[in-house]
């Protein structure tokens, strides 16, 4: 197997392609952890990430969008990371919004309302990118990116392009069944035609319900654990009395209890002792095993 330098030499011939090398991955999620990634790179292209999958060693590689639903170990990541926020694009045709996987879910749904389709819209103020919502199924107020999916376009480790039906994908809640080895490059959905202004106001009601509820003016990466079924995980982690638990500089939010926010110097592993603390905590007052819905980056992940 070649040698991740020899990988960075290769990558950095790719005309447009940005490669660098020991990238802080603090600075690309919203949690401002993580350690160096050893290659770190930003196709902004199908094609330059075709090149990418080809040069990439057999298990050495890890996709990420804006980084919104993730955890990257203070080790960092001894492989490439593989960062899609510049593969971006999207358009309408017909009753079809079709989208590359770096473009930020809120500007597909804004689209999509402009152009009078509805189906996505209560899906607004979820942060991250297409191929992150695709990859955990993304959900809010009753609705999941797969509701209206009618396919995807995946990448496998080598470079082949696989379209997929929605129906070929496994998926379930939080999850969208990708397979292993292989990424979210495009999406289409198909919509119905829906009312302009009673969308508008649908997506306002749900920025004020966002603001009222979720600590998103603070260090965080979203929700960390998946809803038991038929029961939230916010409701047990405040019934268990952990509002405001801290290890660090990681602290359980007081005002929703799914969400650790930072408050202070805080390193990545204040966060996944504190997500340990609370599953056993959870665990032991209500009998219920808590299920993270984060995506762990790096040696211990």
């Amino acid at each position: 197997m070649r040698s991740l330098d020899a990988v960075a030499r290769h990558m950095s011939a790719i005309e447009g392609l940005v490669v660098r090398t020991d990238e802080p991955l603090s600075r690309h999620t919203s949690f401002c952890l993580g350690g160096p990634a050893r290659v770190w790179v930003a196709p902004s292209s199908v094609e330059q990430l075709q090149q990418v999958a080809r040069a990439v060693p057999k298990d050495a590689w890890a996709i990420i969008g804006a980084g919104t639903n993730v955890l990257c170990d203070d080790s960092g990541f001894e492989g490439v990371v593989v960062c899609t926020r510049s593969l971006r694009g999207s358009s309408v045709e017909g009753r079809e919004v079709r989208a590359l996987a770096g473009t930020v879910l809120t500007d597909v749904i804004r689209l999509s309302v402009e152009g009078g389709l509805s189906g996505l819209e209560r899906l607004w103020g979820i942060p991250g990118t297409v191929g992150g919502a695709i990859a955990g199924n993304a959900g809010a107020f009753g609705a999941e990116t797969f509701d209206c999916l009618q396919r995807v376009t995946l990448i496998a480790r080598g470079g082949a392009l696989v379209p997929q039906e929605v129906g070929d994908l496994t998926f379930g809640y939080r999850s969208g069944g990708v397979p292993a080895g292989h990424a979210i490059v495009e999406a289409t959905w198909r919509l119905e035609p829906g009312d302009v202004g009673a969308m508008r106001a649908a997506m306002d009601s749900i920025r004020e319900r966002r603001s009222a509820t979720q600590p998103w003016s603070q260090p965080t990466a979203g929700c960390v654990f998946r809803n038991p079924k038929g029961d939230s995980a916010g409701r047990l982690i405040d019934h268990a009395g952990l509002k405001g638990a801290r290890v660090g500089g990681a602290v359980v939010s007081a005002l929703h209890g799914n969400f650790i926010v930072l408050d202070g110097p805080a390193c990545a592993s204040d966060v996944r002792e504190l997500i340990r603390y609370v599953r056993e905590r959870v665990r032991d007052v209500t009998g219920v095993s808590l299920e993270t819905e984060l995506k762990m980056i790096g040696s211990d992940a």
